[in-house]
């Protein structure tokens, strides 16, 4: 937990293993989510929102690591929800975006489980052979 001269506070959790998403709430209310790789970069963001607003009453910036399914839940849908509102088009949007996200994880990440990880989804989605 940090706390700011102003009364604000960031709570952070790190990573762990199977978490794919940053999500940083602001008083519980989802305001960013984003892939895994720009962990560092969410809780620099937090910090320094916490740090230069100063509001009436004190507020918490949560920076939280979550895998898919645990994000699904926090926004209050299960896989099953989630696959049967997909179109055909966002399905290959969302797989390109997992192709993506996965070849930055093979780039930047120096975990060598992420690492395999993300090659095996590769695998999977038939980016890679």
């Amino acid at each position: 937990m940090i706390w700011t001269p102003n009364g604000n506070n960031v709570s952070v959790l790190p990573p762990s293993p199977g978490d794919l998403f940053v999500v940083t709430t602001i008083d519980g209310k989802r305001v960013f989510v984003e892939a895994i790789s720009k962990y560092a970069s969410a809780v620099s963001t937090a910090e320094a929102f916490a740090r230069a607003t100063t509001q009436p009453r004190a507020f918490t910036v949560k920076v939280l690591c979550m895998s898919f399914a645990e994000l699904l839940a926090h926004m209050g849908h299960t896989r099953e929800d989630y696959v049967k509102r997909l179109t055909p088009e966002d399905a290959e949007a969302d797989r390109q975006a997992a192709i993506r996200h996965c070849m930055d994880m093979l780039r930047t990440c120096n975990e060598p489980q992420v690492r395999a990880d993300a090659l095996d989804i590769l695998k999977e989605l038939g980016a890679i052979q």
